[in-house]
């Protein structure tokens, strides 16, 4: 009876007429996800290990910290991050193997001084002018002062392996852009917990050693992988000055999708305590773990849209899309029902400190759906040179967000924050 079913199912996600271009997405898709759940898996560990053992405020304080951390790192990688995929797919695609090179030195020469100018900046902003830590404790200051030392280190390392995935080497991406972090975060924290008295900031140095370790991990790779594309500079047909005007639009676009779930935070840890911070983070998690398809699917979609698009190879191009956004719809669905009926176990098991009433699950999950159903869409348009649409649209649902955490936070707390992010999601969706 059950394997009928299975059976079935399978071909709902895997048609069994497809090409080798299907069978490397669906490959590619296969491994991100493995990988990127393992490295989800070691991500829920480490925060039920922060919440249950220390509570919802150190777990609050942790995560303002990193999600700063990671707004400072999206500025610095200017969106080259995902334009570095386009193109590195495109010059491989071309054969243009010294430009694959050239893309990657041109990146970094970019990014490395922005990050550093920002990383600078901060650090005056935070402890001199006390922006936005004003209304917090000082433990949040020093976590974050912390975390930020490896804010050029990250920057660069998120540059690494998108580089990897516009090769199309999705394993590496995968472990570098989902696990390696969380991997060293979890080894070293085993360890010194037991060596040494707990805090705040000794929790902000294990995930900072953590992120250092990954980039130094990255690096060596890099060196060996480089090795590989040689040849003379001249023949290349590659233009450094094309990836910034690329990836601006790219990354009003990054700032706008990533900067709902950092607006939601930071607002509700301005308007109410770091303990509502840590329960609708532990919410977000949750409920958003869906996505996770989404992520696997166009880690491999991505670079072949790309390629497809530079060869011109329209029909092939739209094949796969209808099939990354079948693939992603079928995966996520029965994931969708799982958190429907296990989320409640799942925060039980964290204590008081994050109950949630299961009605703000629904809320959000009704969000999560319409993310679904859009598909591969947003990645397309920045694959196919209209990334400026997709800008467009998230700009518009942002808008709404703000507008609505501003009002609904205050008068019902995180139950108006929940309504806000699935209002956008559904705005957003029904516009690609």
């Amino acid at each position: 009876m059950l394997f009928p079913i299975l059976r079935k199912f399978t071909k709902k996600i895997i048609n069994p007429e497809t090409d080798s271009n299907f069978r490397e997405l669906y490959k590619g898709s296969a491994i991100a996800l493995i990988v990127k759940l393992a490295g989800l898996l070691l991500g829920y560990i480490f925060s039920l290990i922060i919440a249950k053992l220390y509570g919802s405020s150190v777990l609050g304080n942790f995560l303002i910290g990193i999600t700063i951390l990671n707004f400072l790192v999206m500025i610095s990688t200017f969106g080259m991050d995902t334009a570095i995929v386009a193109f590195v797919s495109k010059a491989k695609a071309l054969s243009d193997f010294t430009g694959v090179k050239k893309i990657l030195a041109g990146t970094l020469k970019i990014v490395i001084p922005i990050a550093f100018s920002l990383y600078i900046l901060a650090y005056i902003f935070i402890n001199h002018f006390r922006f936005y830590f004003g209304q917090l404790n000082e433990n949040a200051i020093t976590v974050t002062n912390i975390l930020l030392i490896t804010l050029v280190p990250l920057a660069v390392f998120k540059i690494i392996s998108n580089f990897y995935r516009g090769l199309k080497k999705i394993l590496i991406y995968s472990i570098f852009n989902y696990l390696l972090t969380y991997l060293f975060t979890l080894s070293i924290l085993l360890v010194v917990i037991n060596i040494f008295p707990f805090s705040e900031s000794l929790l902000a140095i294990i995930y900072s050693a953590a992120i250092l370790l990954a980039f130094f991990t990255g690096v060596f790779i890099l060196f060996y992988e480089l090795r590989n594309y040689g040849g003379n500079s001249f023949n290349s047909t590659t233009s450094i000055r094309e990836i910034p005007k690329y990836s601006f639009p790219i990354l009003i676009s990054d700032l706008l999708k990533n900067g709902r779930n950092w607006m939601v935070l930071l607002l509700v840890g301005y308007l109410m305590t770091e303990k509502e911070v840590g329960v609708l983070g532990i919410a977000l998690k949750l409920t958003f773990a869906p996505s996770l398809m989404i992520n696997a699917v166009n880690s491999i979609a991505m670079p072949k849209f790309s390629e497809q698009f530079s060869l011109n190879d329209i029909e092939k191009l739209k094949r796969t899309l209808a099939e990354s956004a079948r693939v992603i719809f079928w995966t996520s669905f029965p994931l969708l029902v799982g958190i429907f009926f296990f989320s409640g176990l799942i925060l039980k098991f964290l204590g008081k400190d994050f109950q949630v009433d299961m009605i703000l699950i629904f809320i959000l999950m009704v969000g999560v759906f319409f993310e679904v159903i859009s598909g591969s869409s947003a990645y397309f348009l920045q694959m196919v040179g209209k990334q400026k649409i997709n800008t467009l649209f998230l700009f518009i649902s942002n808008i709404v967000l703000l507008i609505l955490l501003l009002v609904l936070i205050p008068l019902y707390g995180i139950t108006g924050a929940v309504v806000a992010v699935t209002i956008s999601f559904i705005i957003y969706s029904i516009s690609l």
